[in-house]
Formats: C-alpha cells, structure tokens, sequence
C-alpha cells in the first residue's frame, strides 16, 4: 500500500471512531437528561437536551484537538449528523428497546442481561458489567445502602450502582447542584483516568438496570432506570477506622488534588477505603505509611462555581497536606488543561456552572501549587469555609470576578468560560499577591 492509501485509510477509521464516539455521547445525554423511560419527559427537558448537544458538539472538537480552521464545519457536521441520530435513539430510548449501533461500538442494551452499558467504554468497564450481572445471575442481590443520605445499591464483591433518579437526593444537602449524582461519579473516573489514573477511583460507567433487580424501588416490571456503576471494592475499613499516619502518602496527595480539582464537598473518612492486604489491620496507628487508600463516593463533586464556599477534605489537617508537594506531584498539576477537563465534563452533559468550577480549579492549583508552592493545606484553607468566617477565601475572588465581568446572576455560556478564567486568574493574582505582601508586613 503506498502513502497515500495509507495515511487516507487512518483517516477514515479516525472519523469513523470520532463519530462513534459521537453517537455515544449523545446516548449518554439521553440518559442523563431523561432518567428512567417510565418518566414523563417535559418540553423544558427537550429544550435542555437541544442545548447540550450544541455544546457537546463544540465540547468534542476542542478535546479531540480539531484546529480552529476546521472547528465550525466539523461542528456542523456533528449537529447534522444528530438531526438523524438523535430521532432514533430517543424513540429507542422511550421504547426501550436495542438502538442500532456500529460494528466496533458495544450495545447500549443487552436483552436477557439486568445491566446494560450505555456506550462503549472500554478497559476493565465491559468486565465490570459482565462481573455484576454474573452475580446477579447467580443468585446475589443489590442491598440498599443504609449508612448513606441519597440512594446506593451494593452488590457484594461486585459493584455500587446510583440511579439518576432518587426520592431524596444528597444533593439538597449542598447548594449550587444541577444534575444527577450519578453523572460526577462517572465526571470522577474519567477524569481520573485522563490523566493516568492518578487517584485510583474505582472503574465507574454510564448503565441502565432493570427496576425489579433493586429493593425498594416502585417501578414496574420491565421498567429500567439510568444510573452508574462503581466497581466494588474490597476493603479492610475506611480511613475513619485507623490513624492517619498509616496511609500512603502518593495516595493522599493524589486524592487531595482530585479533590480539589472537581471542589469536593463530601470528603469524609467513610468515603475513602483502605484496600485490603494480607498484613493489614485496622486499628491504633502504627506510623509506617504504607496502607493504600481508594477514594469513593463523589456525587457531592462540582457544584455551581458560585457556591465554592462548602468544601470538606477530611485529610486538610493530617500531617501529610502539610508536606511538600512532590516534582511529579507538580507536574501533574502543570498537565491539567481547562480545555480538556471541560471536554470531559461537557460530554457527559454536566451544568455550564459546574464546568466552569473545574476550570476554575485548574487555574488555583497552579497559581498556587506551581506559582507559590503551597501546601496540599495551605489550598484546603483557601478554598475552605472557616468556621468564623461567612465564606471561604476562593468564593470572595470567584465572587469579585462575577461581578467584574456583570456575571452575579445569569448564567455563563460556556462560550465565556475562557474569559471568565482568564479574568479570574488576574483576579486570584492580585489576591494573593496583597495576601503574601501582608504577610511579610506583618512579620
């Protein structure tokens, strides 16, 4: 084959995998729009969905590095090309039944099976689904959870499946929230595993269950619900259970970046496990660092930018936020692009608010952690309510910079976002600066 066969079949198979990346994409907007097919859909959430397209569109193109020349006509061929998909999936969707997909792309809907993966993601996620129905199939039930506010279901030695829908989501408990639970759980793996699978969170995907397969719930036979499913872990206890000084210290200085990148709210020590080994035990603290810690549980992840003032990292005062951030520990803070943590974000149809708080975040941990070399701490404060204090010290910059830029209360397209950022980073700039000037004065 010569050369030029050969570069014009790479790019045919590049854009067949782009468009089916596409068409999984906006799968997935359908199930995180509509929740379960036995739920009567609104002209608001059509009017909703139209608009997540759109920004999915412009959202995949900017991840997948599409130059600015090309950027608009392929945009449109992605808007076309849903103008087809979308009437399709969605009558499959309220029908229930198996859309037609293409040959390298796995089903949405398995028949006979009571989980069904939306999309085709790959790695160990296809093994997790297989794993979970397998116990199901051998006889295993989901539990509810009953040390959780919101709505959990285990499968023991298998998984944690959320649905989109709950009677009493965690999120009332918090401000600022928009969207299911389940959509930051996924938004947490994915973008864990953007970068390498620094945190460690456990394998998590978009899936559809049968209603009759969880307790408790009031569906009919043959319903199915939307939700997540996290790959069980098998844990010794939780962090809650044993001295700090135990843990890894790669282990808490990754969770605390990923942490405070997608501005969790709910970081508490039931919510981080310690794997299980063979010469582990929980209890009395015995100082040698080396048990390893999974973080679970981030539905409560990256509300609205406009409420960055209800941050809870249990690990803000453990010893180890106070050590020096490693060189590879930096440099995976010089990695994070706004851009592309946005892509991510943007395609599983998470609220513009809530992208624009992962942008945010990027910008504070390299101002601070690069720029000024903070602590791990020294963040945590930053963007932590004091219990004297009305608010933390990120929400007052977020909240100079929404006024600067006449943005106090409409809410910001995420054709603005860059601007908002950039003008944020000055914002944060000049705060720190008079911070660290004060400082030495009072010195």
């Amino acid at each position: 084959m010569n050369t030029t066969n050969a570069e014009t079949t790479k790019k045919t198979f590049s854009a067949k995998e782009f468009f089916a990346q596409w068409q999984e994409i906006l799968t997935q907007l359908i199930y995180s729009t509509f929740g379960s097919v036995s739920k009567p859909q609104s002209k608001e959430r059509m009017e909703k969905f139209a608009m997540d397209v759109e920004a999915a569109a412009t959202s995949l193109c900017v991840e997948k590095g599409i130059p600015t020349a090309e950027r608009e006509q392929t945009e449109q061929q992605l808007r076309s090309s849903s103008g087809l998909l979308v009437p399709i999936l969605l009558t499959v969707f309220f029908a229930g039944q198996d859309p037609p997909v293409a040959n390298n792309m796995e089903a949405f809907v398995e028949e006979n099976f009571p989980i069904s993966l939306v999309g085709s993601d790959g790695g160990d996620i296809p093994k997790l689904v297989q794993c979970c129905n397998s116990y199901l199939d051998s006889g295993t039930c989901f539990l509810r959870a009953g040390d959780c506010q919101g709505e959990a279901y285990l499968l023991p030695g298998g998984g944690v499946f959320k649905p989109s829908v709950m009677e009493k989501p965690t999120t009332l408990l918090r401000h600022g929230f928009e969207g299911s639970e389940h959509l930051r759980e996924i938004a947490a793996f994915r973008i864990d595993q953007a970068y390498g699978g620094f945190a460690r969170v456990p394998p998590t995907a978009p899936v559809t269950v049968f209603a009759d397969s969880l307790p408790d719930r009031d569906e009919g036979p043959g319903d199915i619900l939307s939700g997540s499913l996290q790959k069980w872990v098998n844990s010794a206890c939780s962090s809650e259970d044993m001295g700090s000084s135990r843990f890894n210290l790669n282990d808490i200085h990754h969770i605390a970046i990923l942490d405070l990148l997608l501005y969790n709210t709910d970081r508490h020590g039931g919510n981080l496990l310690v794997e299980k080994s063979s010469s582990l035990t929980c209890g009395a603290s015995c100082g040698k660092g080396n048990s390893r810690l999974v973080p679970i549980d981030h539905g409560l992840c990256l509300p609205d930018f406009r409420h960055l003032d209800q941050a809870m990292f249990d690990w803000h005062f453990w010893r180890q936020a106070d050590q020096p951030l490693s060189k590879k520990d930096l440099e995976l803070i010089a990695s994070f692009n706004g851009d592309k943590v946005a892509g991510i974000l943007r395609g599983l149809g998470l609220p513009s608010g809530a992208v624009l708080t992962a942008r945010i975040m990027v910008a504070v941990l390299q101002q601070t952690a690069l720029k000024r070399a903070w602590t791990l701490r020294q963040i945590a404060t930053f963007s932590s309510t004091d219990f004297k204090a009305d608010s933390s010290a990120l929400a007052e910059v977020v909240a100079a910079t929404a006024i600067a830029a006449d943005a106090q209360t409409r809410d910001i397209p995420f054709a603005e976002h860059a601007a908002f950022v950039d003008l944020f980073n000055k914002k944060l700039g000049e705060h720190l600066d008079k911070k660290e000037s004060i400082t030495v004065i009072t010195v």
